[in-house]
């Protein structure tokens, strides 16, 4: 059994849901599409909306429509840390992870304290299997913040696929005491595998 798969972070200016990685292009509700060509005309000179309303798009699985309103955004505010993270993120479910990358970096750049933004880099470059320096991203965001659970639980997944499997299940274990409501899911799955590979060991 395997735990489920790495969990991005969209940056919003309240805490954000977080989403499952490399989710399925969707075509987005009409309403959401029409939410969002409205305020593209009432508040085009505005970056936060800009980003808000791409982040509810990026929800709906319309990443490619998504980054058309973080370009904008960029455009009116190049060091938006919000709004390169979240260009980053569209691309990433795109599978463009080297474009990725370099927005991730810029974001930062602009903020070296923006853990939802290391966390979203060390799982662009487990992709790739960069283990080594994703598991410096992820050492990098834990400093930032010891109990954040969506770093606990990808840098467990990265020590998993490392074969270190006893410090994995320190993360996995750790993770499971600070998971949020809207990750419960997620918990329940890290407790099922725990509990299968504790049997397995027996």
């Amino acid at each position: 059994m395997q735990p489920p798969a790495a969990r991005t972070v969209p940056a919003v200016p309240a805490a954000g849901a977080v989403q499952e990685q490399r989710s399925v292009a969707k075509t987005p509700r009409p309403d959401v599409t029409a939410r969002a060509a409205n305020l593209l005309q009432s508040d085009a000179e505005n970056a936060d909306s800009l980003n808000n309303q791409g982040v509810l798009l990026l929800e709906q699985g319309a990443a490619a429509q998504a980054r058309d309103y973080f370009e904008k955004a960029l455009k009116l505010a190049p060091d938006h840390e919000k709004a390169l993270n979240n260009m980053g993120l569209s691309l990433y479910a795109q599978g463009r992870t080297a474009e990725a990358l370099n927005y991730y970096e810029r974001a930062v750049k602009v903020n070296p304290g923006n853990i939802e933004t290391c966390v979203n880099m060390g799982i662009a470059l487990r992709s790739r299997r960069d283990f080594t320096q994703a598991a410096e991203v992820f050492q990098k965001a834990l400093t930032l913040n010891p109990a954040h659970p969506e770093t606990l639980y990808n840098y467990g997944l990265l020590l998993k696929d490392m074969g270190q499997q006893d410090k994995s299940r320190i993360c996995f274990e750790q993770f499971l005491k600070t998971a949020p409501p809207h990750l419960q899911g997620v918990a329940d799955s890290v407790r099922m595998y725990l509990q299968a590979s504790t049997v397995k060991k027996q």
